[in-house]
Formats: structure tokens, sequence, C-alpha cells
């Protein structure tokens, strides 16, 4: 430890700190968050950083109350502890700390380490966009949109992706180019989707790119360029959005805008359903059983298929019921074989 982490720690953790008057908490808390950037920095221990966290927090700086409840509720540093860390967030909320304000809204609309609530979750929103943080008016635009903890509102979750865009919030460009594209809450406008789709691409949000990439695709919008719908969607597989893989592989497979490449394109749709996507995994599925860019082989087939269409995947079901039906990598049965068209059946009409 050297003579500057000491004396922070000293300070942070002098007694009077707690119930101090605000100018003594102005010149100790500072000391405090201090101590906790030395220690985050393998200066001092894990322990004193915590310490030194709760010190400051205690000493009325809602910052390290939010640090401090994300630690909790991560199991960073400190043992896993979703309810302390909602009640860090609160304290950091009240602060006017509109990150906390966020946090502790996520909470309550996923009901964790509290009891799930959406109108709860919708006024924590509102207080963190009004304090200035752009996913929170994402967020709540998120609310507006689906209508939970509030009235349905396309107008109003319209409004709210623009300020979340305007903030800096890449997700929010991106869903109010969607908003743009579908005509929801504002007149139809495909080019203008483009422009935003960009937005949240340059933003680093790999959905943005994924759907830019579907605008250049189709040639939607913008001149299609299948060419730059590769580079988009390679973009966006390497953003770990798995649909992004999907896609890159069907541009291999199809020779679209890059040469073909049955190989590639099984790698692809092998990492997309490694990610969980059920469609790449169907994907991954029917090119086991052609035997394109892998070693045929349908009981691996079959088994990703089941994967494909447990996943919710209508394709991958439809398939599924053909090997089922001619006995494909699968024993005949008849009663799966229409079990699972009727599952690929009712998928295809949500």
């Amino acid at each position: 430890m050297n003579r500057r982490t000491s004396l922070f720690r000293r300070l942070c953790h002098s007694p009077v700190l707690r119930g101090a008057g605000v100018a003594l908490v102005m010149v100790v808390a500072p000391a405090c968050i201090s101590l906790a950037q030395t220690n985050d920095k393998g200066v001092g221990v894990q322990d004193d950083a915590t310490t030194a966290l709760q010190s400051a927090c205690d000493g009325g700086d809602a910052k390290s109350c939010n640090q401090l409840g994300d630690m909790y509720f991560g199991g960073t540093g400190v043992q896993k502890d979703e309810a302390r860390a909602a009640q860090l967030l609160q304290k950091a909320c009240e602060g006017d700390y509109a990150e906390g304000c966020l946090g502790l809204g996520a909470m309550y609309f996923g009901g964790t380490g509290v009891q799930k609530d959406d109108v709860r979750a919708v006024e924590l929103f509102q207080k963190s966009c009004d304090g200035g943080n752009a996913k929170g008016c994402d967020l709540l635009a998120v609310m507006y949109y689906a209508g939970k903890g509030v009235q349905k509102d396309y107008v109003r979750a319209v409004q709210l992706y623009q300020k979340a865009c305007d903030g800096g919030a890449a997700e929010g460009c991106e869903d109010i180019a969607l908003m743009y594209y579908k005509g929801l809450g504002v007149q139809q406008d495909e080019v203008r989707a483009v422009q935003l789709f960009q937005k949240s691409c340059d933003g680093g949000y790999a959905e943005g790119c994924y759907n830019l990439g579907v605008m250049y695709d189709k040639g939607t919008a913008v001149q299609q360029d299948e060419a730059r719908a590769v580079q988009l969607y390679q973009k966006t597989c390497d953003g770990a959005y798995a649909k992004g893989c999907v896609a890159l592989g069907d541009m291999y497979y199809a020779g679209k805008g890059v040469q073909k490449d049955d190989v590639r394109a099984f790698q692809l749709d092998q990492k997309a359903c490694d990610a969980g996507d059920a469609e790449g995994c169907a994907e991954l599925g029917a090119m086991y059983l052609d035997g394109d860019g892998v070693q045929k082989d349908e009981a691996r087939a079959v088994q990703l298929l089941h994967k494909a269409c447990d996943g919710g995947d209508a394709e991958g079901c439809h398939t599924l019921g053909l090997a089922y039906e001619k006995g494909v990598g699968v024993r005949k049965d008849k009663k799966k074989a229409k079990e699972y068209s009727d599952k690929a059946r009712a998928l295809t009409s949500q």
C-alpha cells in the first residue's frame, strides 16, 4: 500500500463521516471514492474497496451507492445479494443519481430482488430519463410500446425513443428506426428508418447493423447492395448478435455478395446455434441432413432440429416432422411427425 492509499483509508474510515455535516461529507466522501478506485486498480484489496464505497454511500455519495449496488447485484467482490442491491440502488436513486433509478427500475420490471411491479418500473425509468439518462428514456419507451405499467402509446414511445437516440443511446436509434419502418406512432418512412439504423450501427449497436444489413440485402429504401449487406452482417455477428451470424451464413451458402462457401456457412450457423439462436440450429440441422459444408450426419441433424423446434423455430419443427415421417435420422413415428408439423403451423400463424 502506498502513502496516498493510506491517507485515503484514514480519511474514509474516519468515524466522523457518519452523521457529518454537508461540508465535511464533501471532503471525506471523495476520499472513500478515491480509495475504492485505487483498489479497483489493484493497489489495495477488495474488502477495502467495498468498505470504502459503503462509507462514501453512507456519506451521501449516490454514485458510490450505485456502484456498490451493482457489485451486490452481480456478486462482484461481494456475495451476490439482489435484495441488498435493490436497497443500494434505491438510495442512489433517492440521491438523484439517474443510473441508480435505471437499475432499480430494471429490477422492478424483472422482479429481481424485489416484487415485480411494472408501474413502479415506469416511475423509475421516468425519473432516470428526466435525470438525463438516455437508456432510461429508451426503457421508458419500451414500456409505452408494450403497454407495461402504463397504457400503450406508440406516439409517446416514439418521442421517448427519439430522446434516447438524441442522448446517445444507440439502441434508442434502432428502436425508433423500427417505428418508422413499421409506421407505428409516426408516419411510415423507410428512408428515415435507414438513416436511424445507420446511426444505431455507428453507435456500436449490433441489432442496428443487422437491420441495416437487411435493408441493403433486400434493397429497401436503398439501392440493393449485397456486398454491403455482407459487411453489415459480419459486423453484427462480431457484435455477438446471433441473427447476424445466421444471415451471414445464408449469404455464404447462397454466394450472395461473397463467394459461395458452404464450410464458412456451416461455421456461422454453428456459432449462432451455440449462442442459443433457434434459427441457427435449424439451419445447422439442415446442413447435417444434406451434408453441406460438413459430413452428412442424420442423427446429429435430428438433435439440432429438436433444439431448434424447442426454441420456437417453425422451420425447425417442420423439418423435424418430415424427419419423423420419413424415418430420416430417427425411427419413423407418425404421431410425432404430426405433433411437430402441427407445432410448426402454430408457430407460423403467430
